[in-house]
């Protein structure tokens, strides 16, 4: 009984390290969404400055008589445009800010900076490398592999005791799982 809760107990553990590395990234993300959010929201307030400069170069030739009326409602389109997209990145900034705070469990108050860390050197991950790690570090590979070694000791204690031998059903009920419990393993 005491190997069957060892092997729940390290099923248990790789589940919980498998969830907080999918929290992690998940911040990660979170994090990384408001950096693009506000690096967009940055660009739009400079374009809707420059909008409004055109603007009013545009109105100062028209009232001088220099530009059309055509010209003056498309510079005044293009700027309310700018105005429009400055406010949507905003938005999103401001929402991508609060989803990292929850996902962080800060105070919404909570002032944050972020910061660019772009990492300069780049590791060279091996592809094989990472399908390894893959294929041994999965929580359904850990179960099933769990699952077998429960499977195996229970079909060697079977075979190993006398009471149980009489029992051929049991022996070989206890054989399938164990087969069974192989293949979900290898699949």
């Amino acid at each position: 009984m005491s190997t069957m809760a060892g092997v729940n107990l390290d099923v248990t553990r790789y589940a919980k390290n498998i969830y907080k590395n999918q929290i992690a990234m998940l911040i990660q993300k979170n994090y990384y969404d408001a950096l693009y959010a506000e690096k967009l929201f940055k660009l739009k307030k400079i374009a809707m400055e420059l909008g409004e400069k055109q603007y009013a170069m545009v109105k100062l030739s028209y009232d001088n008589g220099m530009k059309s009326k055509d010209d003056l409602l498309l510079s005044k389109m293009y700027y309310d445009g700018t105005k429009i997209a400055y406010r949507l990145a905003e938005s999103t900034y401001k929402n991508a800010l609060t989803e990292l705070k929850e996902n962080m469990n800060l105070n919404m108050n909570t002032e944050i900076t972020l910061e660019d860390s772009m990492i300069n050197e780049v590791t060279q991950e091996s592809l094989n490398e990472g399908l390894k790690s893959g294929l041994t570090n999965r929580i359904e590979i850990q179960q099933s592999l769990g699952q077998l070694k429960i499977y195996e000791l229970n079909e060697k204690i079977l075979n190993s005791r006398a009471e149980y031998k009489s029992h051929t059903n049991g022996i070989k009920e206890a054989k399938l799982l164990t087969e069974m419990a192989n293949l979900q393993h290898d699949k």
